[in-house]
């Protein structure tokens, strides 16, 4: 079995010159840093964090770092060395059919997803339901700095597991 966590960005500004720089609220660092101990108590020495991807824009690289500091804060040691990085893959504009191709193609398990509306939503609904409908996504409502946990054993649409749906 492995893990696969999603998370959407922490609550960001209302309005910046460009949507790419919004930065997170008060309110989005806060709850983006209380995430860590949802991710920290799903991944274990079992099945420990291994990568933390993220967009390239500003609001999802601040919850990520949020959180992985939030980790050392709260004393989670045992998560070891995680890696946090970008990608392009997880942008708003891609689809739900991209992203899995990607996490395959890179063999990417054990990992957190941090990311934008409604790309989030519709990746759960195509990993756990193999539905790309435009409107698949309702079923999983992801508000800001919302996780989703996930098990899967082969990386396809329809196979994962959804263990929780953790709402900051």
């Amino acid at each position: 079995m492995k893990k696969l966590a999603i998370m959407r960005h922490g609550h960001a500004e209302n309005y910046v010159t460009s949507d790419r720089e919004r930065r997170l609220t008060d309110r989005g660092v806060l709850a983006s840093g209380q995430g860590a101990s949802v991710v920290a108590r799903f991944f274990d020495s079992d099945f420990p964090l291994a990568h933390v991807y993220h967009s390239p824009f500003v609001r999802t690289t601040h919850t990520a770092s949020t959180l992985l500091a939030s980790f050392s804060e709260q004393g989670r040691a045992l998560m070891g060395d995680v890696v946090s990085e970008p990608s392009d893959e997880l942008l708003g504009e891609q689809s739900p059919k991209q992203v899995l191709a990607w996490l395959v193609a890179e063999q990417i398990d054990n990992a957190l997803l941090v990311s934008h509306q409604p790309l989030v939503s519709q990746l759960l609904a195509y990993l756990i339901d193999a539905d790309s409908s435009s409107s698949a996504g309702a079923r999983y409502s992801m508000a800001p700095a919302s996780i989703a946990l996930l098990e899967y054993e082969t990386q396809a649409s329809g196979c994962f597991e959804l263990i929780k749906l953790h709402h900051a």
